[in-house]
Protein backbone atom coordinates (compact mmCIF):
# COMPACT_ATOMS: atom_id res chain seq x y z
CA UNK A 1 0.00 0.00 0.00
CA UNK A 2 1.24 3.55 -1.17
CA UNK A 3 1.83 6.22 1.43
CA UNK A 4 -0.44 8.51 0.02
CA UNK A 5 -3.31 5.42 0.29
CA UNK A 6 -1.84 4.74 4.11
CA UNK A 7 -2.50 8.29 4.91
CA UNK A 8 -5.90 8.07 3.97
CA UNK A 9 -7.20 5.44 6.81
CA UNK A 10 -8.00 6.52 9.52
CA UNK A 11 -5.84 5.39 12.27
CA UNK A 12 -7.91 3.34 14.51
CA UNK A 13 -7.68 0.79 11.54
CA UNK A 14 -4.46 0.96 10.42
CA UNK A 15 -3.39 -2.05 12.24
CA UNK A 16 -6.35 -4.06 9.85
CA UNK A 17 -3.89 -3.07 6.87
CA UNK A 18 -0.53 -3.92 8.34
CA UNK A 19 -1.98 -7.01 9.80
CA UNK A 20 -3.03 -7.68 5.84
CA UNK A 21 0.68 -7.12 4.83
CA UNK A 22 1.93 -9.03 7.60
CA UNK A 23 -0.15 -12.34 6.77
CA UNK A 24 1.55 -12.56 3.01
CA UNK A 25 5.41 -12.62 4.76
CA UNK A 26 7.09 -15.57 6.86
CA UNK A 27 6.39 -16.49 10.37
CA UNK A 28 4.21 -15.05 12.78
CA UNK A 29 2.31 -11.36 11.94
CA UNK A 30 2.29 -10.07 15.41
CA UNK A 31 5.69 -10.79 15.89
CA UNK A 32 7.06 -9.52 12.45
CA UNK A 33 5.24 -6.04 13.44
CA UNK A 34 6.58 -5.93 16.65
CA UNK A 35 10.09 -6.25 15.15
CA UNK A 36 9.05 -3.88 12.35
CA UNK A 37 7.86 -1.58 14.35
CA UNK A 38 10.65 -1.64 16.55
CA UNK A 39 13.10 -0.71 13.85
CA UNK A 40 10.46 2.11 12.47
CA UNK A 41 10.37 3.59 16.05
CA UNK A 42 14.04 3.16 17.13
CA UNK A 43 15.09 4.64 13.58
CA UNK A 44 12.64 7.83 14.42
CA UNK A 45 14.35 8.34 17.48
CA UNK A 46 17.51 8.34 16.57
CA UNK A 47 17.09 10.64 13.47
CA UNK A 48 14.05 12.60 15.21
CA UNK A 49 14.22 13.03 19.35
CA UNK A 50 17.93 12.48 20.22
CA UNK A 51 18.01 15.62 21.46
CA UNK A 52 15.17 15.50 23.14
CA UNK A 53 15.27 16.87 26.65
CA UNK A 54 11.90 14.25 27.45
CA UNK A 55 13.28 11.59 25.56
CA UNK A 56 16.73 11.88 27.21
CA UNK A 57 15.28 11.74 30.48
CA UNK A 58 13.05 8.78 29.70
CA UNK A 59 16.00 7.01 28.28
CA UNK A 60 18.77 8.16 30.74
CA UNK A 61 15.89 6.89 33.70
CA UNK A 62 15.99 3.42 31.72
CA UNK A 63 19.69 3.12 31.27
CA UNK A 64 18.72 2.71 27.47
CA UNK A 65 17.14 -0.01 25.97
CA UNK A 66 16.44 -3.90 26.71
CA UNK A 67 19.37 -6.36 25.13
CA UNK A 68 16.94 -6.61 22.37
CA UNK A 69 16.63 -3.37 21.05
CA UNK A 70 19.67 -2.54 22.19
CA UNK A 71 21.50 -4.68 19.51
CA UNK A 72 18.89 -3.98 17.12
CA UNK A 73 19.91 -0.53 16.89
CA UNK A 74 23.02 -2.20 15.04
CA UNK A 75 20.59 -2.88 12.36
CA UNK A 76 19.36 0.90 11.89
CA UNK A 77 21.81 2.80 9.37
CA UNK A 78 23.94 5.19 10.30
CA UNK A 79 23.19 4.64 13.54
CA UNK A 80 26.21 5.16 15.22
CA UNK A 81 26.49 8.81 15.55
CA UNK A 82 22.95 8.63 17.34
CA UNK A 83 23.79 5.51 19.56
CA UNK A 84 27.27 7.59 20.35
CA UNK A 85 25.14 10.69 21.94
CA UNK A 86 22.49 8.63 23.86
CA UNK A 87 24.97 6.17 25.47
CA UNK A 88 27.68 9.01 26.25
CA UNK A 89 24.68 10.77 28.20
CA UNK A 90 24.09 7.40 29.94
CA UNK A 91 27.63 6.85 31.05
CA UNK A 92 27.66 10.29 32.97
CA UNK A 93 24.62 9.05 34.93
CA UNK A 94 25.96 5.94 35.54
CA UNK A 95 29.53 6.95 36.56
CA UNK A 96 28.16 9.71 39.12
CA UNK A 97 26.03 6.64 40.65
CA UNK A 98 28.84 3.83 41.01
CA UNK A 99 30.84 6.86 42.37
CA UNK A 100 27.95 7.66 45.11
CA UNK A 101 28.11 4.11 45.69
CA UNK A 102 31.81 4.28 46.57
CA UNK A 103 31.45 7.07 48.95
CA UNK A 104 28.40 5.33 50.90
CA UNK A 105 29.24 3.91 54.52
CA UNK A 106 28.46 -0.13 54.64
CA UNK A 107 25.04 0.08 55.81
CA UNK A 108 24.07 -2.13 58.76
CA UNK A 109 21.46 -4.34 56.61
CA UNK A 110 19.85 -7.31 56.62
CA UNK A 111 22.46 -8.24 53.77
CA UNK A 112 25.58 -7.01 55.90
CA UNK A 113 23.98 -8.99 58.36
CA UNK A 114 23.83 -12.29 56.68
CA UNK A 115 27.14 -11.51 54.76
CA UNK A 116 28.56 -11.76 58.11
CA UNK A 117 27.07 -14.70 59.18
CA UNK A 118 27.38 -16.31 56.06
CA UNK A 119 31.66 -15.85 56.83
CA UNK A 120 31.86 -13.72 54.09
CA UNK A 121 35.46 -11.97 53.95
CA UNK A 122 36.26 -8.92 55.71
CA UNK A 123 35.26 -5.51 54.49
CA UNK A 124 32.15 -3.82 53.44
CA UNK A 125 29.23 -6.10 52.24
CA UNK A 126 28.22 -6.46 48.91
CA UNK A 127 26.22 -3.31 47.60
CA UNK A 128 23.37 -3.43 45.69
CA UNK A 129 24.08 -1.91 42.58
CA UNK A 130 21.93 -3.04 39.58
CA UNK A 131 19.05 -0.77 41.36
CA UNK A 132 15.36 -0.83 39.93
CA UNK A 133 14.74 1.34 36.99
CA UNK A 134 12.03 1.81 34.59
CA UNK A 135 11.51 -0.62 31.87
CA UNK A 136 12.61 -0.74 27.94
CA UNK A 137 10.74 2.22 26.44
CA UNK A 138 11.19 0.14 22.56
CA UNK A 139 9.04 -2.74 25.09
CA UNK A 140 6.44 -0.68 27.27
CA UNK A 141 6.98 2.68 25.44
CA UNK A 142 5.38 1.54 21.79
CA UNK A 143 3.24 -1.54 22.16
CA UNK A 144 1.20 -2.51 19.13
CA UNK A 145 1.39 -6.35 20.18
CA UNK A 146 -2.39 -5.72 22.12
CA UNK A 147 -3.81 -3.83 19.57
CA UNK A 148 -2.88 -6.10 16.49
CA UNK A 149 -4.57 -8.97 18.40
CA UNK A 150 -7.52 -7.05 19.14
CA UNK A 151 -7.58 -6.55 15.36
CA UNK A 152 -7.14 -10.12 13.78
CA UNK A 153 -9.91 -11.60 16.21
CA UNK A 154 -12.33 -8.26 15.62
CA UNK A 155 -12.16 -8.97 12.08
CA UNK A 156 -11.21 -12.93 11.71
CA UNK A 157 -14.92 -13.41 10.81
CA UNK A 158 -14.56 -11.16 7.72
CA UNK A 159 -14.21 -12.94 4.88
CA UNK A 160 -11.05 -11.46 3.08
CA UNK A 161 -9.09 -11.02 6.11
CA UNK A 162 -9.98 -14.40 7.11
CA UNK A 163 -8.66 -15.86 3.92
CA UNK A 164 -5.88 -14.16 4.24
CA UNK A 165 -5.00 -15.36 6.93
CA UNK A 166 -5.32 -18.56 6.52
CA UNK A 167 -2.90 -18.42 3.76
CA UNK A 168 -0.41 -16.66 6.03
CA UNK A 169 1.71 -19.09 8.33
CA UNK A 170 -0.62 -18.22 11.24
CA UNK A 171 0.15 -17.44 15.16
CA UNK A 172 3.24 -17.90 17.25
CA UNK A 173 1.70 -20.16 20.26
CA UNK A 174 2.35 -17.01 22.68
CA UNK A 175 0.19 -15.23 20.45
CA UNK A 176 -1.97 -17.54 20.11
CA UNK A 177 -3.11 -17.94 23.71
CA UNK A 178 -3.48 -14.23 23.96
CA UNK A 179 -5.58 -14.09 20.60
CA UNK A 180 -7.85 -16.52 22.34
CA UNK A 181 -8.14 -15.21 25.17
CA UNK A 182 -9.04 -11.99 23.72
CA UNK A 183 -11.50 -13.65 21.67
CA UNK A 184 -15.70 -14.26 21.50
CA UNK A 185 -16.36 -18.28 21.48
CA UNK A 186 -17.00 -18.23 18.05
CA UNK A 187 -13.96 -16.45 16.73
CA UNK A 188 -11.71 -18.99 19.33
CA UNK A 189 -13.36 -21.81 17.81
CA UNK A 190 -13.01 -20.92 14.04
CA UNK A 191 -9.22 -19.62 15.29
CA UNK A 192 -8.71 -22.85 16.06
CA UNK A 193 -10.03 -24.56 12.81
CA UNK A 194 -7.54 -22.77 11.16
CA UNK A 195 -4.61 -23.52 13.50
CA UNK A 196 -4.85 -27.38 14.65
CA UNK A 197 -4.65 -28.33 10.61
CA UNK A 198 -1.26 -26.37 10.32
CA UNK A 199 0.43 -27.73 13.36
CA UNK A 200 -0.44 -31.49 11.89
CA UNK A 201 0.50 -30.72 8.75
CA UNK A 202 4.29 -29.08 10.60
CA UNK A 203 4.05 -32.64 12.67
CA UNK A 204 4.07 -34.33 9.33
CA UNK A 205 7.03 -32.15 7.87
CA UNK A 206 9.01 -32.90 11.00
CA UNK A 207 8.29 -36.46 10.50
CA UNK A 208 8.81 -36.50 6.71
CA UNK A 209 12.27 -34.62 7.49
CA UNK A 210 13.24 -37.57 10.41
CA UNK A 211 12.14 -40.16 7.94
CA UNK A 212 14.74 -38.46 4.85
CA UNK A 213 17.51 -38.48 7.64
CA UNK A 214 18.04 -42.10 7.41
CA UNK A 215 20.29 -43.58 5.04
CA UNK A 216 17.62 -45.54 3.52
CA UNK A 217 15.80 -42.69 1.83
CA UNK A 218 18.91 -40.46 1.70
CA UNK A 219 18.45 -40.02 -2.06
CA UNK A 220 14.93 -38.61 -2.07
CA UNK A 221 14.39 -35.05 -2.94
CA UNK A 222 13.76 -32.68 -0.31
CA UNK A 223 11.41 -30.81 0.28
CA UNK A 224 10.05 -27.66 2.51
CA UNK A 225 10.10 -30.42 5.54
CA UNK A 226 13.51 -28.98 5.72
CA UNK A 227 13.04 -25.84 7.26
CA UNK A 228 9.86 -27.59 9.43
CA UNK A 229 12.23 -27.82 12.28
CA UNK A 230 13.14 -23.64 12.46
CA UNK A 231 9.27 -23.08 11.45
CA UNK A 232 8.40 -25.33 14.94
CA UNK A 233 10.97 -23.43 17.08
CA UNK A 234 9.65 -20.18 16.27
CA UNK A 235 5.65 -21.34 16.41
CA UNK A 236 6.64 -22.33 20.17
CA UNK A 237 8.72 -19.22 21.39
CA UNK A 238 8.01 -16.83 18.87
CA UNK A 239 10.77 -14.84 16.13
CA UNK A 240 13.84 -14.22 18.00
CA UNK A 241 14.29 -12.01 20.78
CA UNK A 242 10.35 -11.22 20.73
CA UNK A 243 9.79 -12.47 24.29
CA UNK A 244 13.33 -12.56 25.78
CA UNK A 245 14.15 -14.78 27.81
CA UNK A 246 13.57 -16.21 31.41
CA UNK A 247 17.02 -15.31 33.21
CA UNK A 248 15.62 -12.24 35.41
CA UNK A 249 12.63 -14.05 36.57
CA UNK A 250 9.25 -15.95 35.31
CA UNK A 251 7.41 -13.20 33.12
CA UNK A 252 4.44 -11.52 34.60
CA UNK A 253 1.55 -14.05 34.67
CA UNK A 254 -1.24 -13.15 32.21
CA UNK A 255 -3.63 -12.09 35.53
CA UNK A 256 -1.06 -9.83 36.11
CA UNK A 257 -1.03 -7.74 32.89
CA UNK A 258 -4.28 -6.99 32.11
CA UNK A 259 -5.42 -7.55 28.48
CA UNK A 260 -7.98 -5.63 26.69
CA UNK A 261 -11.35 -6.89 27.05
CA UNK A 262 -13.43 -7.99 23.96
CA UNK A 263 -15.38 -5.21 24.42
CA UNK A 264 -12.89 -2.81 23.28
CA UNK A 265 -11.10 -4.45 19.88
CA UNK A 266 -11.81 -2.38 17.29
CA UNK A 267 -14.88 -2.41 15.21
CA UNK A 268 -16.33 -0.51 11.95
CA UNK A 269 -17.14 2.63 13.21
CA UNK A 270 -20.25 4.86 12.01
CA UNK A 271 -19.56 7.68 9.97
CA UNK A 272 -17.01 9.21 8.21
CA UNK A 273 -14.50 6.65 9.83
CA UNK A 274 -16.43 3.47 8.71
CA UNK A 275 -16.72 4.96 4.72
CA UNK A 276 -12.79 5.94 4.89
CA UNK A 277 -12.21 2.16 6.19
CA UNK A 278 -14.61 0.63 3.69
CA UNK A 279 -13.04 2.88 1.07
CA UNK A 280 -9.34 1.61 2.26
CA UNK A 281 -10.46 -1.86 2.03
CA UNK A 282 -11.99 -1.67 -1.26
CA UNK A 283 -9.06 -0.16 -2.83
CA UNK A 284 -6.88 -2.66 -1.33
CA UNK A 285 -9.23 -5.31 -2.63
CA UNK A 286 -8.34 -3.56 -6.55
CA UNK A 287 -4.88 -3.84 -5.79
CA UNK A 288 -4.68 -7.37 -5.21
CA UNK A 289 -7.39 -8.21 -8.23
CA UNK A 290 -5.31 -5.78 -10.40
CA UNK A 291 -1.93 -7.69 -8.95
CA UNK A 292 -3.59 -10.62 -9.91
CA UNK A 293 -4.83 -9.70 -13.25
CA UNK A 294 -1.50 -8.36 -14.08
CA UNK A 295 0.16 -11.83 -13.01
CA UNK A 296 -2.45 -13.94 -15.20
CA UNK A 297 -1.60 -11.37 -17.96
CA UNK A 298 2.12 -11.75 -17.67
CA UNK A 299 1.71 -15.74 -17.36
CA UNK A 300 -0.99 -15.61 -20.69
CA UNK A 301 2.02 -13.03 -22.31
CA UNK A 302 4.79 -15.57 -21.63
CA UNK A 303 2.70 -18.44 -22.80
CA UNK A 304 1.99 -17.16 -25.98
CA UNK A 305 4.93 -15.95 -26.54
CA UNK A 306 6.44 -19.59 -26.32
CA UNK A 307 3.39 -20.57 -28.57
CA UNK A 308 4.83 -18.20 -30.85
CA UNK A 309 8.34 -19.45 -30.76
CA UNK A 310 7.22 -23.02 -31.33
CA UNK A 311 5.26 -22.29 -34.35
CA UNK A 312 8.02 -20.69 -36.00
CA UNK A 313 10.53 -23.07 -35.06
CA UNK A 314 7.76 -25.66 -36.27
CA UNK A 315 7.45 -23.39 -39.49
CA UNK A 316 11.56 -23.97 -39.62
CA UNK A 317 11.41 -27.20 -39.06
CA UNK A 318 8.74 -28.03 -41.77
CA UNK A 319 11.06 -25.98 -43.93
CA UNK A 320 13.67 -28.05 -43.57
CA UNK A 321 11.93 -31.12 -44.03
CA UNK A 322 10.34 -29.90 -47.70
CA UNK A 323 14.03 -28.66 -48.33
CA UNK A 324 15.23 -31.90 -47.67
CA UNK A 325 12.34 -33.58 -49.82
CA UNK A 326 12.91 -31.28 -52.37
CA UNK A 327 16.58 -32.34 -52.58
CA UNK A 328 15.20 -35.92 -52.71
CA UNK A 329 12.69 -34.99 -55.28
CA UNK A 330 16.19 -33.23 -57.88
CA UNK A 331 19.08 -36.35 -57.01
CA UNK A 332 15.81 -38.98 -58.07
CA UNK A 333 15.09 -36.69 -61.39
CA UNK A 334 19.05 -36.21 -61.80
CA UNK A 335 19.62 -40.11 -60.99
CA UNK A 336 16.82 -40.72 -63.11
CA UNK A 337 18.11 -38.80 -66.76
CA UNK A 338 21.49 -40.31 -65.89
CA UNK A 339 20.16 -43.73 -66.37
CA UNK A 340 18.13 -42.65 -69.23
CA UNK A 341 21.63 -41.46 -70.54
CA UNK A 342 23.38 -44.19 -70.03
CA UNK A 343 20.45 -46.73 -71.10
CA UNK A 344 20.67 -44.30 -74.72
CA UNK A 345 24.40 -44.55 -75.47
CA UNK A 346 24.26 -48.31 -74.36
CA UNK A 347 21.60 -48.94 -77.16
CA UNK A 348 23.71 -46.06 -79.38
CA UNK A 349 26.82 -48.71 -78.85
CA UNK A 350 25.06 -51.54 -79.79
CA UNK A 351 23.51 -50.11 -83.06
CA UNK A 352 27.21 -49.17 -83.82
CA UNK A 353 28.66 -52.07 -82.98
CA UNK A 354 25.89 -53.66 -85.33
CA UNK A 355 26.58 -51.61 -88.31
CA UNK A 356 30.45 -52.11 -87.98
CA UNK A 357 29.82 -56.28 -87.90
CA UNK A 358 27.60 -55.42 -90.76
CA UNK A 359 30.07 -53.51 -93.37
CA UNK A 360 32.68 -56.27 -93.85
CA UNK A 361 30.31 -58.57 -95.23
CA UNK A 362 28.54 -56.32 -97.52
CA UNK A 363 32.42 -55.62 -98.99
CA UNK A 364 33.09 -59.37 -99.45
CA UNK A 365 30.21 -59.24 -101.66
CA UNK A 366 30.48 -56.58 -104.09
Amino acid sequence: MTHEARSEIPTRFMRYFDLRDAFGKPGCPVCRLLEEGSRRNLDNLLYERVNDPGTRDVLRASRGFCNWHAWMLREILHSASGVSILYSDFLVETIRSLKRLAEQPPAASPLRRLWARLGGPRGPAPLRVRERRPPCPACHGWPSEAHDLQTLVAFLEDSEFGAAYERSDGLCLPHLERALSLASPATAIRLLEITVPRLEHLKWELEEFGRKRDYRYAGEERGEEGTAWLRAIEFFVGKPQVFGNDRGGLLPAAAETPAPSPATCPVPADGVERLQFELARARQRLQEVTRAWTEESSRAAALHYQVTQLREEKRRLEFIVAGLRGGDQAWNSLAEHLREQVQALQQRIVELEGRTEVQPGAADGG
